[in-house]
C-alpha cells in the first residue's frame, strides 16, 4: 500500500452520549471504503490496529477527524486542516457494541477524497 496506489485511510471519531469511539477506515483506488475496524477506545488504539492492518503514515494518504474540523495528510506534504464537516457519506455511527457502519442513505458509500476549499496548514493551538 505503497504511495501512488492511490489506498487512502481515515480515521473517524464519533461521540455519542458522552462516549468518544475511533475507527480506521481503508480506502480503495475508486474511492469505496474496503475495510472499516471494530471500534476503539482511543485514537492511539485505533493507530495501532491500523499500523498492523497495514498503515504507513510517512507513505500513504490519510486523514483525521477532529471536533471542530479534519486535517488531511498527503504523502510528502505539510498537513492541510479543513474547518468544515466531512461530507454525510463519509461519516460514521457507533452502534452499541456492533461494528461501525455508515449513516449514508444511499447503498452506494464511495467515499470521495476530501477537497477543502481553502486548504491551510494546521493551526499551533491544535
Amino acid at each position: 500500500m505503497a504511495n501512488g496506489s492511490a489506498i487512502r485511510w481515515r480515521f473517524v471519531r464519533h461521540v455519542d452520549n458522552g462516549t468518544t469511539a475511533w475507527a480506521w477506515q481503508r480506502l480503495g483506488p475508486d474511492g469505496r471504503v474496503e475495510k472499516t475496524s471494530e471500534p476503539h477506545a482511543t485514537y492511539g488504539k485505533a493507530l495501532m490496529a491500523a499500523l498492523q492492518h497495514g498503515f504507513r503514515p510517512d507513505q500513504d494518504d490519510y486523514s483525521l477527524d477532529l471536533p471542530h474540523g479534519w486535517v488531511h495528510f498527503p504523502p510528502g506534504q505539510t498537513p492541510e486542516f479543513c474547518d468544515r464537516a466531512l461530507p454525510f457519506a463519509e461519516s460514521v455511527s457507533v452502534k452499541s457494541g456492533r461494528r461501525l457502519q455508515h449513516t449514508a442513505m444511499s447503498s452506494d458509500l464511495r467515499a470521495s477524497p476530501p477537497s477543502p476549499p481553502q486548504p491551510r496548514p494546521l493551526p499551533e493551538n491544535a
